[in-house]
């Protein structure tokens, strides 16, 4: 449904930092089921997601080049979160029965190793696979939802000693956490591509780490 480029319209309301992105892609996925769903059984909802938020925190390669690293691509995470379940649960609703096709969403990872396996090592692994992967994966598929706890406890910590007020990593509040996971735990299809293994290695401390020191990357078929 959605492979990383909106039409400039929406883009100049703000693209997907815009929460009303939920209603307008719940409407476009509405368009699309109803006028292909009598032929098409397998819908992706978003290609990528972890590739294409790039394009709101660093310019990146994806659309659309704005520069608000830490804090665009968590603002954009979130809107899209919510619109794949809005889709998802749109389906469910009104066209399984019919139609009888299923919807997931596509997401992409690395898989990240302790090079020496030491403890501060595998706790560096471990929060960059849950900033990348679990960030979308957690809400969708976890038995509790919402982002991992140690995303939100490390964003949130990293903030305060920005000097905010707040995490830069926005909250779901109950309905939304129990609307992600919903009925999705046991009835989606997930297709995740892993596209790279990393050894990582790091000297500094879990807390002081927005992303890992890459150290060796090996392409992986």
């Amino acid at each position: 449904m959605y492979h990383w480029d909106l039409p400039q319209s929406l883009q100049d309301l703000g693209g997907w930092t815009n929460p009303i992105m939920v209603n307008y892609f719940e409407d476009y996925a509405r368009v699309l089921y109803d006028n292909f769903g009598d032929r098409v059984k397998w819908w992706i909802t978003f290609n990528e997601p972890l590739t294409f938020v790039a394009g709101y925190t660093s310019g990146g390669c994806t659309p659309p080049q704005v520069n608000a690293p830490d804090v665009g691509n968590y603002l954009v995470a979130h809107t899209v979160i919510k619109s794949h379940a809005r889709a998802y649960h749109l389906y469910d609703d009104n066209y399984r029965d019919s139609q009888k096709g299923q919807v997931g969403i596509t997401l992409n990872t690395g898989w990240f190793l302790a090079a020496n396996g030491t403890e501060q090592e595998l706790q560096l692994a471990e929060y960059t696979m849950q900033s990348t992967l679990g960030w979308f994966a957690h809400p969708i598929y976890s038995k509790e939802g919402d982002y991992p706890a140690i995303l939100k406890e490390t964003i949130a910590n990293q903030s305060r000693a920005e000097g905010r007020y707040r995490s830069r990593l926005p909250e779901f509040d109950e309905y939304w956490i129990n609307y992600i996971r919903g009925k999705m735990i046991t009835d989606q299809f997930n297709i995740a591509q892993s596209w790279t293994l990393i050894l990582i290695s790091s000297s500094e401390s879990l807390a002081r780490s927005h992303s890992p020191e890459i150290i060796v990357l090996y392409n992986q078929e």
